[in-house]
Formats: structure tokens, C-alpha cells, sequence
């Protein structure tokens, strides 16, 4: 399962973080008006700085920001070329907003799970039906699950992911292939 969570606003790694952000912007070649996506991974020796691109986040990442922020990305990245005034962009979260994807491995899907009622998860898809032929992933994305979950703090969202794992693991039957097949199913998000 690939999972990320907002950080708490009080998180010590905020500064950091924005810090981080904000040299590789003003470092780079960036339009002035830009939606953007960075990605930077905590370790236990500090921040591992991986990418930033001029473009939106897959994976179900611009619904978690609309969970906590209640912003539209897209929408104002429109309003904002087109000269539109934009509204009061908040600097915190109004709740944290996390998400999970379950990727897909090589076998034949005999169950999924049916409707979610893991407290904290607020959206639940499954995107291929039992019977479905499932291959490996080939992007970070790919899955054949995936949910929003929403609280008021990252550990309260942590426990939602980590609850509806083991549910989703529980409920979820991939058949092992025993000779090579060709694979359908799941999304890339």
C-alpha cells in the first residue's frame, strides 16, 4: 500500500520543508503563474528532496487537499492564468486530509471488498470487479484501490489508513498465476 497523510501544522518539519520547496522554485526556470507538485521524503537521516514538476500530483493527491483545504486546485490554477481574483488561501489545513492506493500484483482477483465503514475513511474505490486479471504496476499510481481518509490530527488519520488496511487485506483474495497471463484491470490515478 502506497499511503500519504497532510502534516500537522504544528509538524517540525514544516519550515523545512517549505524552505525546501521554495529554493527549488526560485531555483528553476518557474512561471509565474503555476501549479506545481514536489515530492520529499522523510528519513531517519533528514529530507530527501526526489522531484518537483510544473503539474498537478497524481494518486488522488488534489482530493486530499480539497479534504483538508477545501480548495479546488485546478479551478484556481484556471482563475489564476486567467487573471481572475482569487480567494483567501488558507496557510493551514482546516482538518487533515490523507490518502492510500493499493497497487495491483499478478493474479487472478477473486474477492474485493464491498462498501467501507472504517471510521475516518471518507471515499473508498475499488476499480476492477472479482474475476479480473491483475498485472504488476508499472507507475508509482497503479492500484486497484484506493481511499481518502479525513481527521483532525496525521495520527488520527494514520490509524484510519492502517484500520483500513488490514480490512482491505482481509476482504481482498488475489489468486497467485501459475503460468504467465495477460493482465487487465486497475487505474492509474
Amino acid at each position: 500500500m502506497l499511503h500519504s497523510t497532510m502534516l500537522d501544522a504544528d509538524d517540525p518539519r514544516l519550515d523545512d520543508l517549505r524552505k525546501l520547496t521554495t529554493t527549488a522554485l526560485e531555483t528553476l526556470p518557474t512561471p509565474t503563474t503555476t501549479i506545481f507538485h514536489a515530492e520529499i521524503f522523510g528519513t531517519p537521516d533528514g529530507l530527501v528532496f526526489n522531484e518537483i514538476a510544473s503539474r498537478m500530483a497524481g494518486g488522488r493527491i488534489e482530493e486530499q487537499i480539497r479534504l483538508g483545504f477545501g480548495l479546488h486546485l485546478p479551478k484556481l490554477y484556471i482563475r489564476a492564468l486567467a487573471g481572475h481574483e482569487l480567494p483567501r488561501i488558507p496557510s493551514e489545513p482546516a482538518r487533515i486530509g490523507g490518502l492510500a492506493l493499493f497497487p495491483p500484483r499478478p493474479g487472478l482477483l477473486r474477492a474485493v471488498p464491498g462498501e467501507c465503514r472504517v471510521p475516518g475513511i471518507s471515499s473508498f474505490t475499488v476499480s476492477v470487479a472479482a474475476g479480473t486479471r491483475l498485472g504488476t504496476a508499472h507507475a508509482s499510481v497503479d492500484n486497484f484501490a484506493s481511499a481518502l481518509a479525513v481527521g483532525s490530527t496525521r495520527a488520527e488519520v494514520e490509524q484510519a489508513i492502517s484500520r483500513l488496511r488490514t480490512w482491505v487485506e482481509a476482504e481482498t483474495v488475489i489468486e497467485p498465476e501459475t503460468e504467465p497471463q495477460t493482465a487487465t484491470g486497475g487505474t492509474t490515478a
